[in-house]
């Protein structure tokens, strides 16, 4: 009876582990790297957005203006909620978590990287722990991050492009994700969270 309940408390002891690093013995969701500036928080009209006001908003966010979409907010909640592991990778940090996502009414997402790292290096870190998972990074300036690995292998953006089951969207820094974007990130989440 101690030895079962040795070995009861051990298995529980490792699932607890197991999952406090955000990992799951059922089917893996897709990742989907978020940054904000550029992709959430548009610095010019707003694209397809600027003719439609009442999807729009704009507030001050830790002495930032931030102008958004309700749309791409709503969008993002529902991916993280059913099909996605949203996690931020932006130079936001922390400050995305706990300022702008309760100012723009974002859902709690965790951070893909240490500050002290770059972005780079910090999706081909996720991509390591989590080898073969589909991987949607959303940056408005994704074609351009590259990183050093530890072993000295330089990691640019063709690596990514021909990594299987990924996709970059890099959308243009003055107008965020449009609704072309989201149509093309919601496809790619469902067909790889079947």
């Amino acid at each position: 009876m101690v030895r079962l309940w040795s070995y009861l408390t051990g298995l529980i002891v490792l699932l607890n582990a197991y999952s406090s690093f955000g990992l799951s013995l059922g089917k893996v969701k897709p990742i989907l790297l978020l940054d904000v500036d550029g992709v959430i928080n548009y610095t010019g009209s707003g694209g397809a957005w600027h003719d439609q006001k009442e999807k729009t908003k704009k507030t001050m966010v830790d002495g930032w203006e931030i102008k958004w979409s309700t749309d791409v907010v709503s969008k993002i909640n529902y991916w993280g909620k059913d099909i996605a592991d949203v996690k931020w990778l932006t130079t936001w940090n922390e400050r995305a978590r706990l300022f702008l996502a309760p100012a723009l009414g974002l859902d709690e997402f965790p951070l893909a990287r240490d500050p002290i790292m770059t972005k780079g290096y910090a999706a081909w870190l996720v991509e390591q722990n989590y080898p073969g998972v589909p991987i949607c990074w959303v940056d408005d300036e994704v074609y351009w991050f590259w990183c050093k690995t530890d072993n000295g292998l330089q990691i640019e953006s063709s690596y990514w492009e021909s990594r299987p089951n990924t996709l970059l969207i890099q959308p243009k820094e003055e107008d965020g994700l449009q609704p072309d974007d989201l149509a093309r990130i919601e496809s790619f989440l469902l067909e790889h969270s079947k």
